[in-house]
Formats: C-alpha cells, sequence, structure tokens
C-alpha cells in the first residue's frame, strides 16, 4: 500500500520505543515508496481533536529519541 503513497504518516507511541520503531518502519517504508513524504505524528489520546491536531502539525523521526534507545538497549 505505500507504494502508491504520496504521504505515509507514523504514530507509534511518543517514547523511546515508539520512536525506534517508527524508525525501522520508515526505513522500510522508504524502500517502496521512494517518492512518499514520510510524517512522523504523536499524540497522547486517541480522539479525533488530538489526531487532527498531530497531522496538522507533523514532524520527523526524532534521531535523539532514536540513539537514546539504542543506548538503553
Amino acid at each position: 500500500a505505500a507504494s502508491g503513497a504520496d504521504e505515509i504518516y507514523l504514530a507509534p507511541d511518543p517514547d523511546r520505543e515508539g520512536e525506534i520503531i517508527a524508525w525501522h518502519v520508515e526505513q522500510e517504508v522508504k524502500k517502496v515508496a521512494k517518492k512518499a513524504k514520510i510524517h512522523r505524528i504523536s499524540f497522547n489520546e486517541i480522539t479525533k481533536s488530538a489526531i487532527q491536531e498531530a497531522i496538522e502539525h507533523p514532524g520527523d523521526v526524532d534521531l535523539n529519541k532514536v540513539a537514546a534507545q539504542q543506548a538503553r538497549r
């Protein structure tokens, strides 16, 4: 499904483990969706307003959190 997408939103948990999951998924998605823009979104509650807010303000995978998770591991 990712190969035909223009934009992809990754939304695992907003902690170190969630960030490394987003990073790994991003690496795999990039292999099949070379032109898609990959966004990292984060929200702390599953409500329409929280999800809309996250989609309106997407970011990138936080490599500092990825590194912190790797160091902790």
